[in-house]
């Protein structure tokens, strides 16, 4: 009856973003991540999404490093990495 971790995801057409997430040190403990981020990605396909990104994954990350957790964490789900373009929108 507590919430433990809650999840956002942006929709556009037939695409899928996380957003944000956040989780009590429970949901932590609990990998409430996990559940939240599978059941989002099966409720976006059941809604005709084809593609969902999950952010930005760290392949060249040192192996006890936050970035190396969070690329083990998105690939375990399956799917390709695909090339992810920054930019920068400046003004003259």
């Amino acid at each position: 009856g507590r919430t433990i971790g809650a999840a956002n995801f942006a929709r556009w057409r037939d695409a899928s973003l996380y957003w944000t997430g956040a989780y009590s040190r429970e949901g932590l403990e609990r990998d409430a991540a996990k559940l939240l981020q599978w059941e989002g990605m099966m409720a976006m396909r059941m809604d005709g999404v084809r593609y969902h990104e999950t952010g930005e994954v760290f392949p060249d990350a040192a192996p006890t490093s936050k970035e190396a957790g969070l690329t083990l964490f998105k690939r375990r789900f399956g799917g390709r990495v695909v090339p992810f373009f920054r930019g920068v929108l400046r003004r003259s």
